[in-house]
């Protein structure tokens, strides 16, 4: 859930680390969640602000996380999308895992950190994903 009321805005501009899950299969409207997106990665206090994105995002949207707003923090990827039920996690997202991954270190190189996750299953899926240019795993 995103609060943008004054309230939470300065409890959360005092943290340190913030994930935001703009990805969420189960919300209906991400617009709001983007639109407000601004507010959550502007204090210069915070050392991370990690735009969690799901794995059908689109280059310019990656463009608008990136250049438009400053994230350098990107996880590698929420739940795949299925009806209007939520989503699946798992083996299904490593191909995205690694497209993405592609994408992102061929267009801003390696100053980005990425998360990448999904579908881990054993020491070689990290291997893989650290190998194609992830600097961090999730489990």
């Amino acid at each position: 859930m995103i609060f943008t009321s004054a309230l939470y805005v300065n409890h959360i501009d005092h943290c340190d680390y913030v994930v935001l899950n703009l990805s969420c299969p189960n919300v209906n409207d991400t617009s709001k969640i983007w639109n407000d997106l601004s507010i959550y990665c502007s204090s210069n206090k915070r050392q991370w602000c990690i735009a969690k994105v799901s794995p059908l995002i689109l280059p310019e949207q990656l463009e608008y996380l990136i250049e438009n707003l400053g994230f350098n923090q990107i996880h590698l990827c929420n739940t795949l999308p299925i009806d209007e039920r939520g989503g699946i996690s798992g083996p299904i997202l490593k191909p995205y895992v690694f497209k993405l991954i592609k994408l992102i270190r061929d267009r801003w190189g390696d100053d980005l950190e990425l998360i990448a996750g999904g579908g881990i299953q054993k020491i070689e899926d990290v291997n893989d994903y650290l190998s194609a240019g992830a600097n961090h795993i999730s489990l």
